[in-house]
Protein backbone atom coordinates (compact mmCIF):
# COMPACT_ATOMS: atom_id res chain seq x y z
CA UNK A 1 0.00 0.00 0.00
CA UNK A 2 1.33 3.42 -0.88
CA UNK A 3 2.43 5.37 2.17
CA UNK A 4 0.41 8.44 1.09
CA UNK A 5 -2.79 6.38 1.06
CA UNK A 6 -1.88 4.89 4.41
CA UNK A 7 -1.49 8.28 6.06
CA UNK A 8 -4.90 9.41 4.81
CA UNK A 9 -6.76 6.31 5.98
CA UNK A 10 -8.89 6.78 9.06
CA UNK A 11 -7.74 4.40 11.76
CA UNK A 12 -8.16 4.72 15.48
CA UNK A 13 -5.04 2.68 16.24
CA UNK A 14 -1.75 4.50 15.70
CA UNK A 15 0.65 1.92 17.18
CA UNK A 16 -0.10 -1.70 17.94
CA UNK A 17 2.08 -4.42 19.38
CA UNK A 18 0.91 -7.98 18.85
CA UNK A 19 2.57 -10.70 20.95
CA UNK A 20 5.94 -8.92 20.78
CA UNK A 21 8.99 -10.57 22.30
CA UNK A 22 12.35 -8.80 22.34
CA UNK A 23 15.53 -10.52 23.46
CA UNK A 24 19.24 -9.85 23.29
CA UNK A 25 22.33 -12.05 23.53
CA UNK A 26 23.52 -12.44 27.11
CA UNK A 27 26.08 -9.91 28.34
CA UNK A 28 28.82 -12.56 28.26
CA UNK A 29 28.25 -13.06 24.53
CA UNK A 30 28.42 -9.32 23.97
CA UNK A 31 31.80 -9.29 25.72
CA UNK A 32 33.07 -12.23 23.61
CA UNK A 33 33.20 -14.45 26.66
CA UNK A 34 32.26 -18.13 26.58
CA UNK A 35 28.47 -18.09 26.57
CA UNK A 36 27.68 -21.17 24.52
CA UNK A 37 25.45 -22.57 27.29
CA UNK A 38 23.42 -19.39 27.81
CA UNK A 39 20.17 -18.46 26.12
CA UNK A 40 19.19 -14.98 25.12
CA UNK A 41 17.99 -12.52 27.75
CA UNK A 42 14.27 -11.92 27.19
CA UNK A 43 13.47 -8.27 27.88
CA UNK A 44 9.84 -8.18 26.66
CA UNK A 45 7.70 -11.29 26.40
CA UNK A 46 4.43 -11.55 24.45
CA UNK A 47 3.51 -7.87 24.85
CA UNK A 48 0.30 -6.76 23.18
CA UNK A 49 -1.08 -3.22 23.32
CA UNK A 50 -2.82 -0.62 21.22
CA UNK A 51 -2.32 3.13 21.26
CA UNK A 52 -5.21 5.00 19.68
CA UNK A 53 -5.19 8.37 17.98
CA UNK A 54 -5.25 11.16 20.57
CA UNK A 55 -4.20 8.97 23.49
CA UNK A 56 -1.27 9.78 25.71
CA UNK A 57 0.65 6.85 27.15
CA UNK A 58 3.03 6.94 30.08
CA UNK A 59 5.27 3.96 30.77
CA UNK A 60 6.60 3.63 34.31
CA UNK A 61 8.49 0.91 36.10
CA UNK A 62 11.73 0.01 37.82
CA UNK A 63 15.15 0.55 36.31
CA UNK A 64 15.99 -2.25 33.90
CA UNK A 65 12.34 -3.22 33.51
CA UNK A 66 12.29 -2.81 29.72
CA UNK A 67 10.62 0.61 29.35
CA UNK A 68 13.20 1.99 26.92
CA UNK A 69 13.33 -1.29 25.01
CA UNK A 70 9.55 -1.13 24.64
CA UNK A 71 9.65 2.45 23.33
CA UNK A 72 12.53 1.72 20.97
CA UNK A 73 10.68 -1.33 19.68
CA UNK A 74 7.53 0.74 19.07
CA UNK A 75 9.68 3.31 17.24
CA UNK A 76 11.17 0.63 15.00
CA UNK A 77 14.68 0.95 16.42
CA UNK A 78 14.62 -2.63 17.73
CA UNK A 79 13.10 -5.49 15.76
CA UNK A 80 11.07 -7.97 17.79
CA UNK A 81 12.29 -11.56 18.02
CA UNK A 82 8.67 -12.57 17.49
CA UNK A 83 5.35 -10.80 17.08
CA UNK A 84 4.52 -7.67 15.14
CA UNK A 85 4.72 -3.91 15.59
CA UNK A 86 2.19 -1.98 13.53
CA UNK A 87 2.27 1.74 12.88
CA UNK A 88 -0.88 3.13 11.27
CA UNK A 89 -1.81 -0.46 10.39
CA UNK A 90 1.47 -1.29 8.64
CA UNK A 91 4.01 -3.78 10.00
CA UNK A 92 7.30 -1.91 10.67
CA UNK A 93 9.26 -4.97 9.52
CA UNK A 94 7.67 -4.83 6.06
CA UNK A 95 8.20 -1.12 5.41
CA UNK A 96 11.02 0.31 3.35
CA UNK A 97 13.27 2.97 4.90
CA UNK A 98 11.50 5.84 3.13
CA UNK A 99 8.09 4.59 4.26
CA UNK A 100 9.34 4.30 7.85
CA UNK A 101 10.72 7.82 7.71
CA UNK A 102 7.42 9.27 6.48
CA UNK A 103 5.42 7.45 9.15
CA UNK A 104 7.88 8.48 11.88
CA UNK A 105 7.20 12.15 11.12
CA UNK A 106 3.72 11.63 12.60
CA UNK A 107 4.89 10.09 15.88
CA UNK A 108 6.53 11.76 18.85
CA UNK A 109 8.23 10.08 21.78
CA UNK A 110 9.98 11.52 24.77
CA UNK A 111 12.36 9.27 26.65
CA UNK A 112 12.90 9.71 30.38
CA UNK A 113 14.70 12.88 31.35
CA UNK A 114 14.87 13.85 27.66
CA UNK A 115 17.49 11.14 27.22
CA UNK A 116 19.56 10.98 24.08
CA UNK A 117 20.01 7.96 21.84
CA UNK A 118 22.54 5.85 23.71
CA UNK A 119 23.92 4.43 20.47
CA UNK A 120 24.87 7.89 19.09
CA UNK A 121 27.51 10.41 20.10
CA UNK A 122 26.46 13.82 21.46
CA UNK A 123 27.09 15.46 18.07
CA UNK A 124 25.10 12.74 16.29
CA UNK A 125 22.21 13.23 18.74
CA UNK A 126 22.15 16.95 17.97
CA UNK A 127 22.37 16.37 14.23
CA UNK A 128 19.80 13.56 14.17
CA UNK A 129 16.56 15.58 14.00
CA UNK A 130 18.11 18.05 11.57
CA UNK A 131 19.22 15.28 9.21
CA UNK A 132 15.92 13.43 9.53
CA UNK A 133 13.54 16.33 9.11
CA UNK A 134 15.54 18.69 6.92
CA UNK A 135 17.06 15.91 4.80
CA UNK A 136 20.51 17.45 5.13
CA UNK A 137 23.63 15.43 4.54
CA UNK A 138 26.11 14.67 7.31
CA UNK A 139 28.52 17.14 5.75
CA UNK A 140 26.15 20.08 6.35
Amino acid sequence: MAIEKLLHQKTDIVIELENVTVSFPPIAAQLDEDSSDKTEDVILKNISLQIKHGETLGIIGPSGGGKSVLLKTMAGLYAPKSGHVYCEGEDWQNLKSEEKRKLALHIGMLFQKNALFDSLSAAENIAFPIQEHMQWSKEK
